[in-house]
């Protein structure tokens, strides 16, 4: 094997990958940037993880073309003179790399792909096995997706220097090794994934292609292919492949995929449907279970109004210090304990209420700044205006104006006229006086919230 052409550097330039890789290791995105850039050098990410994980060997044993190019893939990312590859190599040695790599990634991999023996159960729904190798491949190759709208999670995080929020998969990292050594160790069951190719994503207007004679899926260009189910084995299984791809005979694992060409409000509904039997946490469920008329008008609200953005679905709960103002399930209830299903006769009523429930919790906002759309959390310390139970009282109010025909164009002015008055100061003697909060000085009574706001006279003031 060729060694750097001096010793000492060598050393030096491994003990600067060793503490860089030791402090970032466990940060996805700088590892995700040096699986990327390494790529770009025809290096696997297989590869490139397992020269990771072995770096903190002493016997350490690697190549002098992966030492050059892992240098130059950091000095590329972090801008460091600690790994710029001039500092370790002669200008000969940096030559002869660069003009007789070949490289070693496998084969890119992208869509129309073709799968054999699948068994077709509707226009709509498939059926056919898939290999690690191939899930791997399609994950790698980034033809698999994460949906928010269409998982178990609207988790987000800001990308590193900017204000802008991408949604995230809320992944249990401790099911994900668990699933990771399963496979790895031969063990795990050969489960079902569920996949979607989405309506509308395909060049050519088709997503999936099936051939009756010879039993084969074809999923077309351009197809965005979502997984709806098994995203935590997706993760486990291509994290095993990529930090041991030794372990070859992995590679054949069968799986089965339950394939179906769905828009996406179609695969909520699947979603909602497939989770009454496999429990995900309620407020997803609920947001996902669209037959309800309570959870059509919440997800309306939710994707037209101001506040939409602070309804909570990747939770049961609030924490305290999160900028969110309600759970997805209680505001369904809070809907549910002043609209029966009586109140409406058809879908064009559930859009209506749904409209007067946004442009009214829209009203609120603009009155209520930063109560609503500002710093909510710090808010809640000290005024209730903005507490998750007291929108039982808000939908009540609103049920009533709209029973009393106030329009849309004048909810702002009327909302304004009738909780300016109101102190939701914590420190109002009145809540306590009337059991809605604790000693405390937290809200704990939703019917007595709905009480209060039934009890404040409107009809005369605006008749």
């Amino acid at each position: 094997m060729t060694v750097i052409f001096d010793q000492a550097a060598n050393e030096k330039l491994l003990s600067e990958m060793r503490d860089v890789f030791s402090r970032k290791k466990h940060i996805r995105s700088f590892i995700n940037d040096v699986h990327t850039v390494m790529a770009e050098f025809k290096i696997s990410p297989g590869s490139t993880q397992k020269i990771i994980n072995e770096l903190e060997k002493p016997e350490l044993d690697l190549s002098k073309e992966y030492m050059y190019f892992l240098a130059k893939c950091l000095f590329k990312i972090l801008e460091s003179e600690r790994f710029n590859p001039a500092n370790y190599f002669t200008e000969a040695d940096m030559q002869e790399i660069e003009t007789l790599w070949e490289g070693e990634v496998e084969e890119e991999i992208k869509f129309p792909y073709t799968f054999k023996n699948a068994v077709k159960y509707s226009e709509s729904n498939l059926t056919f096995q898939i290999t690690a190798e191939d899930l791997y491949r399609l994950f790698e190759n980034k033809l698999l997706h994460y949906n928010p709208n269409a998982q178990r999670t609207n988790k987000t995080k800001k990308l590193e220097g900017t204000d802008i929020e991408i949604p995230v998969p809320e992944l249990n990292k401790k099911s994900v090794e668990e699933i990771k050594e399963l496979f790895k160790d031969g063990k795990l069951i050969s489960s079902m994934f569920t996949f979607n190719a989405r309506v509308g994503s395909a060049d050519e207007g088709i997503e999936l292609i099936y051939d009756e004679e010879s039993m084969s899926l074809t999923i077309t260009e351009g197809t965005i292919l979502d997984v709806l189910d098994g995203y935590h084995r997706l993760i486990g299984i291509t994290a095993a492949i990529r930090q041991h791809p030794e372990l070859k005979h992995l590679l054949k694992r069968v799986f089965k995929v339950d394939i179906y060409n769905y828009t996406q409000k179609q695969a909520r509904e699947h979603f909602g449907q497939q989770n009454t039997i496999n429990p995900v946490k309620k407020s997803k469920v609920a947001e996902m279970s669209q037959h309800h008329f309570s959870n059509k008008i919440v997800k309306f609200i939710q994707d037209n109004s101001l506040i939409g953005d602070y309804i909570k679905t990747n939770g049961d709960w609030i924490n305290r210090g999160q900028n969110q103002l309600i759970t997805f399930s209680d505001f369904k209830k809070a809907i549910e304990r002043s609209y029966y299903k009586k109140d409406f006769s058809n879908q064009a009523d559930i859009l209506k209420t749904g409209r007067y429930l946004s442009a009214f919790f829209d009203a609120i906002a603009n009155i209520y700044i930063d109560e609503f759309l500002g710093s909510i959390a710090d808010e809640r310390k000290r005024s209730l205006v903005n507490s998750n139970l007291f929108f039982n009282g808000y939908v009540l109010l609103a049920k009533r104006f709209q029973e009393l025909n106030v329009s849309i164009d004048d909810l702002e002015n009327k909302v304004k006229e009738v909780l300016k008055p109101i102190d939701f100061g914590k420190d109002n003697e009145l809540w306590k006086e009337l059991g809605i909060i604790d000693n405390n000085g937290n809200p704990k009574a939703p019917q007595k919230i709905c009480d209060f706001f039934r009890d404040i006279e409107i009809e005369q003031q605006f008749n």
